[in-house]
């Protein structure tokens, strides 16, 4: 039986395989001071005004550099200072578990929530004069926080009763269930490729992805 503990309204991650809280704030300082070491590394790259010739020299700028996220992100779901964060963040997460798992999973929630793009991290938005302030008020969201707030959230949150997470045919396991068991599932209820809408959380879980 999943049975998941939640502290906000708002969680979209439930916690299944710890069984208590994470003692995070030590672990997230010397995260956050490995980052910044690395973060200090880049050329800051900054657009004054946001137009949409700024944005395409912000985008041949971003595909010179060897980190993934500005590399490939950069300037497209990502502005500069977002992009170089998330690289910094994932170059320096926790190595020891549950830490890693924990900083991991915050950092693709944050990113997913900093994405100029309408969902899913679909395509991103383009800076016709319609879009740019889209794209404006998503690159004003502060990777940094909301990583922060997911680590908190997820250090916070544990199961009353230890779960598993399972990738398999839906109508296989559906089969086996019991009385009493609690699920979710979550199949592809359509024909639409889901790895076009997820290759950028992809690419950070992964930590990188093929030029």
């Amino acid at each position: 039986m999943w049975i998941f503990k939640s502290t906000e309204p708002f969680s979209r991650e439930p916690v299944i395989e710890r069984e208590e809280p994470y003692k995070w704030e030590p672990i997230w300082h010397s995260w956050m001071s490995r980052a910044v070491s690395i973060h200090a590394c880049y050329q800051r790259r900054c657009i004054k005004q946001l137009t949409a010739r700024a944005i395409i020299r912000l985008r041949v700028a971003c595909a010179r550099y060897d980190s993934p996220i500005v590399r490939s992100y950069g300037g497209h779901y990502f502005s500069w200072e977002q992009a170089a964060w998330i690289d910094a963040l994932r170059a320096t997460k926790p190595l020891s578990e549950p830490g890693s798992s924990i900083a991991l999973a915050a950092l693709i929630t944050a990113a997913s929530e900093c994405a100029a793009s309408p969902g899913h991290t679909a395509q991103p938005f383009q800076p016709t004069p319609r879009a740019i302030r889209f794209i404006g008020e998503a690159w004003s969201r502060d990777a940094v926080t909301r990583t922060k707030e997911r680590f908190v959230f997820l250090s916070n949150s544990f199961a009353r009763r230890r779960g598993r997470s399972l990738v398999e045919d839906a109508n296989v396991f559906a089969a086996s269930l019991g009385k009493g068991d609690v699920v979710f599932v979550d199949p592809p209820y359509s024909g639409v490729h889901y790895s076009r809408y997820y290759h950028v959380l992809k690419t950070i879980a992964r930590g990188g992805c093929k030029r």
